[in-house]
């Protein structure tokens, strides 16, 4: 792609630029010029017409005053011999008028002057002379210098830019044409040859640089080309590898698939067995708590010997013990029923506005024999400002009497049970029954909050339970959007912790209660 010298776009260019630039600046410095010569021609002019007032003025002051109009018309005829004066007219005080010349010039410069007589030491006035000189020659002059200045200068615009045109296309633009064409000849594979100019050698310039930075250029892409040869490799050995994951990942899919499907039957099978589970203990549940009470009332009416003596302790002894099993045996009968309830969604609570400190006095009070029996302290930690709760008074009372057994039942003699109730900074009102009994073990915690649950130390064996009753508060509390969080330490005791969520929370309390 090589270009002739008259055929370079950028050394056209760059001359077209100078050739506009000095066009301007000399259509500039001309103008200053002239002007400045002009000004001067001008004031030559004004001040030869000064000197003519000056020289001429007093002759024609005296003839005027002799009224001698022929010396006044030689006079005249004298001044409009000068250069540039086309016109004179004196016009005495009486109004006469002598002139010569004419007025033919379009650019003039008119003066007049006064001519005043010394008569005696007094000014007379003897009339005025009015002189007209043209501007034409000032101006031909001009325009003559115009043409030389211009002509002088476009001359030399000339010589400057034709040296420049071959000044730059010899340093500049045949280089450039050079670079360009070996950057057209870069091909991506084969041998890539470095980049010289004809040019001296040692000259160290920007095109010294360019021709470094093409040659570093080469270099990089050459070694870019090898990478991505081996990186081109490298990814048909990937797209190989992913097709044989994609096949294996092709069969896991069909497998999981296929596992998916067994899942769906097996939890099929085991949502309607648990269904079944259900609603067998549902009406397990309800047969057998008729028997149940029918139990518990006929041992009542033996215990208390309503038909008549039993005249034995034993029976009396026998007919208690058939009361108490009876009445533990429906206490499970119920949380059974309880829990299968729950689980088929059937349980509806029936809400209410409770008072803490009542409900949880009530439950104490109910199950005060067993403080008693068991010699264990209760300590009331309830704040006396804790706000009533919507909620189910019933199931309430229900876990409240679950835990508190239970704190009971696992804390020795001489032991205490204590009840914390207070608002949290969430808003929520929390609960709590803490123990200094035997504790849980941290590993048995999450098995005790299942149905059927029992913890496995041998500090619970001793105890009776049927692992229902922590399990049904769980599920208690959940009805009532809330949680039970269970914390203990083996040896020193156990908290159960309920939380009800803010929205139960009904109003502050206005009243104090005592402990």
């Amino acid at each position: 792609m090589r270009k002739s010298w008259f055929g370079s776009p950028l050394a056209f260019r760059i001359i077209i630029g100078l050739t506009l630039f000095s066009s301007v600046v000399t259509v500039v410095l001309t103008a200053l010029q002239l002007y400045t010569e002009f000004d001067r021609d001008v004031s030559h002019l004004e001040q030869r017409i000064a000197e003519i007032k000056q020289g001429y003025a007093s002759g024609l002051v005296t003839s005027l005053w002799r009224n001698d109009e022929t010396m006044v018309q030689r006079q005249l005829q004298g001044i409009l011999s000068l250069p540039d004066i086309i016109y004179l007219e004196v016009r005495d005080r009486d109004g006469a008028v002598i002139s010569v010349g004419d007025r033919k010039s379009e650019r003039i410069t008119a003066h007049r002057v006064s001519l005043l007589y010394n008569d005696r030491g007094t000014a007379r006035d003897v009339g005025t002379l009015t002189l007209i000189a043209t501007l034409d020659g000032v101006y031909q002059s001009l325009f003559d210098r115009v043409w030389i200045i211009l002509a002088s200068n476009a001359a030399k615009t000339l010589i400057v830019c034709g040296f420049l045109f071959f000044f730059v296309q010899y340093l500049v633009t045949r280089h450039l044409t050079r670079i360009a064409n070996h950057l057209m000849t870069l091909v991506p594979v084969g041998q890539i040859s470095a980049l010289r100019l004809e040019r001296k050698e040692g000259r160290r310039d920007e095109l010294n640089t360019v021709v470094e930075a093409v040659n570093e250029m080469q270099h990089r892409l050459r070694e870019s080309q090898d990478a991505l040869r081996s990186r081109e490799a490298a990814l048909k050995s990937n797209v190989a590898q992913l097709k044989e994951a994609k096949t294996a990942l092709e069969q896991r899919s069909r497998a999981l698939e296929r596992l998916a499907s067994d899942y769906d039957e097996a939890r099929a099978r085991a949502e309607s067995s648990s269904r079944s589970k259900t609603e067998f203990l549902a009406n397990m549940s309800h047969e057998l708590r008729t028997p149940l009470n029918a139990i518990i009332g006929f041992g009542e009416i033996i215990a208390r010997e309503m038909f008549g003596p039993l005249n034995n302790d034993k029976y009396r002894m026998y007919a208690n013990d058939i009361i108490k099993s009876s009445t533990h045996l429906l206490s499970i009968v119920n949380d059974m029923l309880d829990l299968s309830q729950i689980e088929a969604g059937k349980t509806r609570l029936i809400e209410e506005i409770i008072d803490i400190h009542e409900a949880v006095g009530d439950a104490l009070e109910f199950l005060r024999p067993d403080l008693i029996a068991n010699n264990v302290r209760f300590v009331d930690r309830i704040d006396d400002d804790v706000p009533t709760l919507r909620a189910d008074r019933r199931v309430l009372r229900q876990i409240l009497l679950n835990l508190l057994s239970n704190a009971i039942k696992f804390t020795p003699p001489e032991g205490r049970l204590t009840v914390r109730a207070g608002r949290d900074e969430s808003g929520r009102v929390a609960i709590a029954v803490e123990d200094t009994g035997v504790g849980i073990p941290q590993t048995e915690i999450e098995t005790i909050l299942k149905p059927f649950g029992l913890a496995e130390s041998e500090l619970h064996r001793d105890h009776e339970g049927t692992g229902l009753g922590l399990p049904l508060c769980k599920a208690l509390m959940e009805l009532h959007g809330g949680s039970l969080k269970i914390t203990s330490e083996v040896g020193y005791g156990t908290t159960v912790t309920l939380r009800f969520p803010a929205e139960r929370v009904e109003r502050e309390l206005s009243v104090t209660h005592g402990t």
